[in-house]
């Protein structure tokens, strides 16, 4: 948000296509960081079915932190030197490392993978799946 705050403010540029990348991306990062973090904090995340939310965090967090570098090494290509657009640049780096410290932290702690266990099946008459209807006798021999 800082970076975008900080690019916002630059008010004059000669070569403006990597102020203006940079600014599409440091825009779109801080939105889709503010809706996954309002998804996370409310009760929405368990009212969202999608079998493969955690999935789609990881990919999105990867992305983002991958055009959010991609965006800052253009923007010190083509930037004239100020000190806001020095700053703005700093704060796209930083919050490029973030959003991919994040994406190894998903990674080396198994975010990914599903830790519920699946519910058994209820039969019509309310018991599971699978069981004996009945207690088998056992005879003695």
């Amino acid at each position: 948000m800082v970076a975008f705050i900080c690019e916002e403010i630059i008010d004059k540029c000669e070569t403006c296509s990597g102020l203006y990348i940079f600014e599409f991306v440091s825009c779109s990062a801080s939105l889709i960081s503010i809706l996954m973090l309002v998804v996370y904090i409310s009760p929405l995340k368990n009212k969202i079915n999608i079998p493969s939310f955690k999935k789609v965090d990881f990919w999105i967090t990867l992305v983002t932190g991958g055009a959010f570098l991609l965006a800052s090494i253009v923007f010190i290509a083509t930037i004239d030197k100020s000190s806001l657009a020095d700053t703005s640049v700093a704060f796209g780096f930083l919050a490029s490392i973030a959003f991919l410290v994040e994406v190894y932290f998903m990674w080396r702690s198994d975010y990914l993978q599903r830790k519920e266990k699946p519910k058994q099946a209820l039969a019509a008459n309310g018991g599971a799946e699978g069981q004996p209807l009945t207690v088998p006798v056992q005879e003695n021999v």
